[in-house]
């Protein structure tokens, strides 16, 4: 079911950040360079829809000095389950919640980077109530309860709760398209009598979650997201 969302998905995920680099100024060898992974996108993206044809893959094509041109932020994001990765870039904010949209409104939602909400990928998260969790975080020790509202097969909502535990795993430095990046590495173990699944962050000085894979739902699974923008 999830297959039939997600080659569009990518197709306009793919693009909707990279597409938007080339309106930034670039000029001589630096143009030619950032040109090129970009055009190599654009080309492969009317095979993505091909029922044979593998999705393109931002992380074979993306550059440093594309990610830097980008005039909005840049996040990387992958549905675990398919090997499927694309780039997305924030439509709006409401409150504490970011939405990242691709232009067939697909969308993830996060609140402090802790996944929230999904749209359009079948069966969504419809909603979650982190907070307990999100409030102890980033001190990266602690317990509460996560509750999820999610699209079962025959869309209806049902709302499942978790008891969660973080655990320190100790620091750890990304390499992130040539920008390295301290951070401590956090796991969060969920459970309830039906499922059980284990969340990591990886946190940065300043709170900010540079890399992450989050649980969304039976159907969906982990979500892999992780921040290129400096």
């Amino acid at each position: 079911m999830i297959g039939s969302h997600l080659y569009p998905l990518i197709l306009a995920l793919g693009l909707t950040t990279l597409v938007s680099a080339c309106s930034g100024t670039v000029g001589g060898d630096d143009a030619e360079a950032l040109a090129s992974p970009l055009s190599q996108v654009a080309k492969a993206a009317p095979a993505v829809l091909g029922p044979k044809t593998p999705p393109v893959d931002p992380r074979r094509l993306l550059t440093r000095a594309a990610i830097d041109a980008s005039p909005t932020p840049v996040l990387l994001t992958g549905l675990e389950a398919r090997d499927i990765y694309a780039t997305l870039s924030p439509a709006g904010t409401n409150r504490d919640a970011t939405t990242w949209f691709t232009a067939d409104s697909k969308s993830l939602t996060f609140t402090r980077d802790i996944l929230i909400a999904t749209r359009g990928l079948g069966n969504d998260l419809m909603g979650a109530d982190v907070r307990e969790m999100r409030n102890q975080l980033r001190k990266g020790t602690g317990s509460g309860v996560r509750v999820y509202d999610y699209l079962d097969g025959e869309n209806q909502i049902v709302r499942r709760s978790f008891y969660c535990t973080l655990h320190p795993r100790g620091n750890t430095r990304l390499a992130i398209f040539d920008l390295e990046v301290a951070t401590r590495h956090v796991t969060e173990s969920c459970q309830n009598p039906e499922l059980s699944f284990e969340n990591e962050y990886w946190i940065g000085a300043t709170g900010r979650i540079w890399q992450s894979r989050q649980w969304a739902s039976p159907d969906i699974g982990y979500v892999f997201t992780q921040h290129l923008s400096r």
